[in-house]
């Protein structure tokens, strides 16, 4: 006689996984990116305090997965860099580059 209890057991632990909820797979989503290494190379160590040297801010402060935040810079130099971070815990360090 054979028996199928393994196969069984593993079917239903495939269609659990595969059927979870919207809310259950973002908060995979979320334990995943927060496990990620960060850094606190975010913090602003020398501010721009005097006018016109460079300023910028971007069009939203959050964003689902996929979606666009565009960023207005407005500065005299002809070329800059941008460093983008997305903050949160990552171990303590505020942010991810």
């Amino acid at each position: 006689m054979t028996t199928y209890a393994p196969l069984v057991a593993v079917l239903l632990c495939c269609i659990s996984a595969a059927t979870a909820s919207p809310a259950e797979a973002a908060a995979n989503y979320i334990q995943i990116e927060n496990a990620k290494p960060g850094t606190s190379e975010w913090t602003l160590t020398k501010p721009g305090y005097s006018t016109g040297v460079i300023e910028g801010y971007a069009s939203l402060t959050s964003v689902n997965r996929g979606g666009q935040i565009r960023l207005f810079v407005n500065t005299s130099e002809p070329t800059y860099t941008m460093d983008v971070f997305r903050m949160g815990h990552y171990g303590g360090l505020g942010g991810r580059r």
